[in-house]
């Protein structure tokens, strides 16, 4: 096989493709090749849904296109024009509400809703926590005792003064940021302490870190940030292991952290937390639903409604089938950008559209066609966990895929970087090598990584309009002293003022020519 061929894989319509693909590699050039081969090959561009993150990047992806087909196919560049109108490129949340408008009959939706505005909501949800948390106040001090938010609030206020206020706050904003949705099944304990805390554990050097950040918002030596991490520390009966996992083994002292696992994960501090996890659901759902009724009343939607709708009225609703088939009927192919910033509501709703695709059966496959699904991202990039992204979703994405389509399925992975020089190359290899592990992730918490954490493969620098290697400075505080919210304050002001120092010094070594 070709070099050329062999970098083309991605191009092959007849296969479903996941990239793993990093900062400065490409992948939403990659992107706009895949939808311009669909274009060749004869399909047609109203049969093809390109969902993107942003409508920026979604005009962005447009104009990608469009200018490869000015540069490279000016017949087929002529053709879209033409259908321009057709394209199918959006956000999730924009395609879930054409879907939510065109079937409103059945989930008794205004199809004239409007979509809150993100900064809007913000400042409704924080009026409204500020109005909960006060009326708990009212209603405790009047009464002399109270429920069980009263008892969270005047807890957490009691013993760490406006610390502790500021703590439910910011515990209460992460749950609704999150997607508030996704707590509509309850709390359990352990579940609640996998979502919030697992992600602070990847580096497991860093868990005396956790553990000091995250007990003082339980106040209890019991309850930790260790919780999330239980199966890799203990055995089945609740041992401490005697052997550390593949990507454990740069754990200073296993034995140790095995036995403060075994400490902390008791009846005890179980117990605890399942009563302290209800009494802050019991302030939460206090807020939401306050929040949730002045949104009707105003015939407004914010994008987590947009999300669970969807998924709902493909999963539960009476004629979802039929849904389903309105929607096969138009789509044979599915691309997705920043694959890494997905939540499980909207891989819930790609899944559900996809299904009968990966079984091999349908009217397609009659037809002699083969749908094909395009997800493109990079898993060291997943930045929107407080809007409920999983990085877990991109690894869990990979194996079953792999296992549903076998070999309709190709993944890659590029490591080549276009963007960055070699110093800074350089420097990321040097550093993450000794923090990220080399283990494919492993769902079963055998000898791999965790799912949610991520693998570690080395970059290559691949500019070329620069002989200039670059150069990285690494400037240090030394202030131990300060809080966390202050050294990171100086830390910004360090940077601040060494940006605008290499301005000012900036010169100018060489001069363009000018016309006469």
């Amino acid at each position: 096989m070709s070099m050329i061929k062999a970098m083309n894989k991605y191009l092959d319509i007849n296969k479903s493709v996941m990239i793993s693909s990093p900062a400065g590699s490409g992948k939403t050039e990659k992107l706009a090749r895949r939808y311009i081969a669909l274009l060749r090959s004869g399909v047609d561009v109203e049969r093809i849904l390109a969902i993107t993150f942003t409508d920026k990047a979604a005009a962005e992806m447009k104009q990608r296109i469009l200018r490869i087909l000015r540069q490279e196919d000016k017949e087929l560049f002529g053709k879209l024009l033409e259908k321009m109108s057709l394209m199918r490129v959006s956000t999730i949340h924009s395609f879930c509400g054409t879907l939510l408008r065109r079937f409103s009959f059945e989930t008794s939706l205004d199809p004239n809703y409007r979509i809150e505005d993100a900064i809007d909501s913000r400042i409704a949800w924080d009026r409204i926590l500020y109005e909960v948390l006060m009326e708990v106040g009212t209603t405790r001090s009047r009464a002399g005792k109270g429920k069980a938010g009263n008892e969270l609030l005047f807890q957490s206020l009691s013993e760490n003064g406006f610390k502790g206020l500021d703590r439910l706050k910011t515990t209460i904003n992460y749950l609704f940021e999150k997607n508030p949705f996704s707590l509509e099944a309850g709390l359990p304990g352990p579940s609640l302490a996998s979502e919030m805390f697992a992600k602070e554990l990847a580096d497991w050097s860093g868990a005396a870190a956790a553990i000091e950040n995250y007990a003082e918002l339980f106040r209890d030596d019991g309850f930790t940030g260790l919780v999330a991490a239980e199966k890799h520390f203990l055995t089945k009966s609740g041992e401490p292991r005697k052997r550390a996992p593949a990507y454990a083994k740069g754990i200073v002292d296993y034995q140790g952290w095995a036995s403060t696992m075994f400490k902390y994960w008791s009846e005890k501090s179980k117990e605890e937390f399942r009563k302290r996890a209800e009494r802050l659901k019991a302030v939460f759902n206090k807020c939401f639903e306050k929040y949730s009724d002045k949104k009707a009343l105003r015939g407004l939607l914010d994008f987590s409604d947009l999300e669970y709708m969807t998924f709902r009225l493909l999963t539960e609703d009476q004629e979802w089938s039929n849904i389903l088939y309105a929607f096969d009927e138009k789509t044979d192919h599915i691309l997705v950008d920043e694959f890494q910033d997905t939540n499980n509501f909207q891989w819930g709703i790609i899944d559900k559209l996809t299904e009968e695709w990966r079984s091999g059966l349908g009217a397609k496959r009659e037809e002699g066609k083969v749908p094909t699904i395009f997800l493109v991202g990079d898993e060291k990039q997943s930045i929107y966990f407080f809007r409920g992204a999983n990085v877990e979703i991109f690894n869990r994405a990979k194996i079953k895929l792999e296992e549903w389509l076998k070999r309709e399925f190709y993944y890659e992975e590029v490591t080549e970087n276009f963007r960055s020089l070699p110093a800074i190359i350089d420097l990321t290899n040097a550093l993450f090598s000794k923090i990220m592990r080399t283990v494919e992730p492993d769902e079963s918490g055998g000898e791999g990584m965790p799912s949610w954490m991520t693998r570690y493969s080395a970059f290559k620098a691949c500019r070329t309009d620069t002989k200039d290697a670059g150069k990285v400075e690494i400037i240090l505080l030394d202030d131990d002293e300060a809080t966390t919210a202050e050294t990171r304050q100086k830390e910004a002001d360090v940077i601040a003022k060494r940006i605008q120092g290499l301005i000012d010094d900036y010169r100018i070594t060489e001069k363009a020519e000018t016309p006469a």
